[in-house]
């Protein structure tokens, strides 16, 4: 029991206390199931994850089975949980199998409606979704061990360049970063510089 020291309003709080064992065998169970799913097409889930994001066959199966490690968080504690971008993306592709995603994968495996809930935007969601995001590695690393930051970064990475990412048509656009773009500039004026100093 806490009492808000602003408020005096007696806060009841509940501990569950979850045998590692339960959570790992819950993970693979659903883990074991979702393979079925995600391997059934001949464009499986995998190549599509792996297609959208520029991800190898190899990465994208991993970020899915810490995807699964998330869903599986949810049901053991007690506390919001926020995703890392790159667990995010494999929940926002497999909303869009719906039928799968509410009729197997919530009802049958979690049995529980899962929502993503995107931020309303603001310094309290910030901060909201920053203390979730922690709270959700200290869980991980209760019950699956260190979490890797290659799929789990830091706070400040999760909340930082993560949340500039956008969809581009490599079709029709080349992708460059930003550092490469500034030395082929500077390559290209300094050409162009010397070009005219010979013409002088």
């Amino acid at each position: 029991m806490i009492v808000d020291a602003e408020t005096q309003v007696v806060v009841m709080q509940v501990v569950v206390v979850v045998d590692k064992k339960e959570v790992i065998k819950k993970y693979e169970h659903i883990k074991n199931k979702f393979e079925e799913f995600s391997l059934e097409n001949e464009f499986s889930f995998v190549k599509r994850l792996g297609r959208e994001n520029f991800w190898s066959e190899d990465y994208s199966k991993k970020v899915i089975d810490e995807y699964l490690k998330f869903c599986t968080l949810s049901l053991f504690v007690n506390h919001g949980i926020t995703p890392s971008d790159e667990v995010d993306q494999v929940w926002h592709l497999h909303l869009q199998y719906t039928d799968h995603y509410i009729n197997i994968f919530c009802k049958e495996l979690l049995q529980k409606n899962f929502y993503h809930g995107p931020t309303k935007g603001g310094t309290s969601e910030k901060q909201k979704y920053n203390c979730q995001y922690e709270e959700t590695l200290k869980s991980y690393k209760k019950y699956f061990g260190k979490p890797n930051p290659k799929y789990w970064p830091s706070n400040k990475v999760r909340f930082g360049d993560s949340i500039y990412h956008q969809r581009v048509n490599i079709k029709n656009n080349f992708v460059i970063s930003k550092e490469v773009f500034i030395l082929f500039c500077f390559i290209m004026f300094s050409s162009l510089f010397l070009n005219i100093i010979n013409l002088l």
